[in-house]
């Protein structure tokens, strides 16, 4: 399992948009993915854990049985960030947010 630092995401999203990962949750709530490699058509299983705090991942891909970290783990934890705070939104845990207010116009006088 390798620990999540910011520089992993921000290597995610430097990638071209043809390139990006394709995620697919397996198990939500045992924290398991499914990504979709485009560059190569393979499909890797990532695990992530939550360990005080800090994020953990581990991937069956060839880069991280040589200890590096591949894109497929930030992929997956932001898939997973997201699908934990649209189930909070809807347990109404995060407040909503305010409807924007409409502006007034001018009339200009004719």
């Amino acid at each position: 399992m390798h620990k999540l630092e910011p520089e992993d995401f921000e290597r995610l999203v430097s990638l071209k948009p043809t390139e990006r990962p394709k995620v697919v949750p397996k198990s939500v709530d045992r924290r398991i993915y499914a990504v979709h490699s485009r560059r190569t058509g393979n499909i890797y299983e990532v695990r992530l854990a939550v360990v005080d705090g800090q994020w953990f991942a581990g991937c069956n891909c060839m880069a991280s049985g040589f200890a590096a970290k591949c894109y497929h783990l930030p992929a997956a934890a932001l898939v997973n960030m997201g699908a934990r705070h649209l189930r909070r939104y809807v347990a109404g845990l995060v407040p909503k947010p305010k409807p924007k207010r409409k502006r007034r116009t001018k009339k200009a006088n004719a």
